[in-house]
């Protein structure tokens, strides 16, 4: 007996067999916890409720008629055949791959580790297709829908003051994802979204809300280093592995950075691409999608109080940055003129359109100059990397 239990032990003890299973298994549950619990039971949303307000042109259920419930109910119960397709798809991997004490293994927490890392994922991949780029639905639909999508971070904020009660959290952190999640609603909402479709001016507002002033926000609340808080100590080592891994390393590096957000303006304007995405719903938010993550990646390299694995000095970030505001000045400019832009638009709508980019991507980057310098802490590197190769008890010259 004693033999079994530790054939048991050893056969839970790898975590890579059960890692797949255990996540597309939470996956499936966690689907099944929103639908159940959110859908069924408190009714704050269903799979259509949000389609007034839309981003890819679906047709309005209001899930307060029959007609249009029931159609709402129909996308609920495809949702579910998702779920149970994700369920039954993590069981058969788990059944395959662990042939022996199968018992045994619905006590291992290794598994319901990685459960609750499924589960995870799927609140994140839905939360971010469904509430932000598709807007289909959110938590609770109406008035106040951004500050229900804002709440994971406010909960991560809790979970981190609760496991570091010592550390706890900034509240100007907080009060920056708050602000981010404001800037981001006013870019996505009325009056400011439909005035963008109708008015290139109004484009640039929201390009500028978007791309430059959220991500600010957004970066300045330090997420990663919150998630790294909240997480037990084997999933933060995962998580640092991976943010030090050679993809995040060439990602982060300030001229990508720079290219993916500052660079994609000249793709953008100077080729057919802006009327493709004004005339694609789908293109339209994925452009969104690209202004706001580019957004954030620049602020992160130069600015961002998260940890980054071989972030360059404060000289060589002041120079990205301006060379940022060079090519940004440049680009605005060649706009207003009428140089080698193709911007289907009014030549008074583009010529303002030219200045509000001007004007406020200059004060922006300003903002973002001011985050360098208050996030920046000098240092004596030569000092330190002598400190830290000299013998323990071993004095090193100042």
């Amino acid at each position: 007996m004693a033999t079994t239990t530790g054939e048991a032990r050893a056969g839970l003890s790898q975590p890579r067999s059960i890692r797949l299973p255990g996540i597309v298994l939470g996956v499936g549950l966690g689907g099944f916890v929103d639908g159940i619990l959110l859908h069924q039971l408190l009714r704050w949303h269903h799979m259509l409720t949000s389609t007034n307000h839309d981003h890819i042109g679906v047709k309005y259920y209001d899930p307060h008629t029959v007609s249009g419930l029931e159609m709402n109910t129909v996308w609920d119960g495809i949702f579910h055949v998702v779920c149970w397709i994700a369920v039954l798809t993590g069981l058969a991997i788990l059944y395959a791959r662990v042939t022996h004490h199968r018992r045994a293994v619905w006590t291992s927490r290794v598994l319901w580790g990685w459960t609750l890392v499924g589960w995870g994922l799927f609140n994140l991949f839905e939360g971010i297709l469904d509430h932000q780029i598709l807007g289909i639905h959110h938590v609770h639909g109406g008035p106040y829908q951004a500050w229900w999508d804002a709440g994971a971070y406010l909960l991560l904020t809790r979970r981190a003051c609760r496991r570091h009660p010592a550390l706890g959290w900034s509240r100007w952190r907080t009060a920056g994802f708050l602000s981010g999640t404001v800037l981001l609603a006013v870019a996505l909402l009325p009056p400011v979204a439909p005035f963008a479709h109708e008015d290139f001016r109004g484009h640039m507002v929201q390009h500028l809300l978007i791309g430059m002033y959220a991500p600010l926000a957004f970066v300045l609340a330090a997420p990663v280093t919150l998630l790294l808080r909240a997480l037990p100590a084997a999933r933060g080592r995962q998580l640092t592995a991976v943010l030090h891994s050679p993809p995040a390393r060439v990602i982060a590096h300030p001229p990508v950075a720079l290219t993916l957000s500052t660079g994609s303006l000249a793709v953008l304007y100077f080729t057919p691409l802006y009327d493709a995405t004004t005339g694609d719903p789908t293109a339209h938010w994925l452009l969104h999608t690209h202004f706001l993550l580019s957004g954030c990646l620049f602020a992160h390299v130069i600015a961002g109080p998260d940890p980054a694995p071989s972030r360059p000095g404060v000289p060589a970030r002041l120079v990205c940055l301006g060379v940022a505001i060079a090519a940004h000045a440049v680009i605005a400019q060649l706009m207003y003129g009428g140089f080698w832009v193709d911007i289907h638009a009014p030549i008074d709508q583009v010529q303002a359109g030219a200045e509000i980019m001007y004007y406020g991507g200059d004060i922006a980057e300003l903002l973002l100059a001011a985050a360098l310098v208050a996030t920046w802490r000098p240092g004596h590197p030569r000092t330190a990397r002598r400190a830290a190769a000299a013998p323990r008890g071993v004095s090193t010259p100042a």
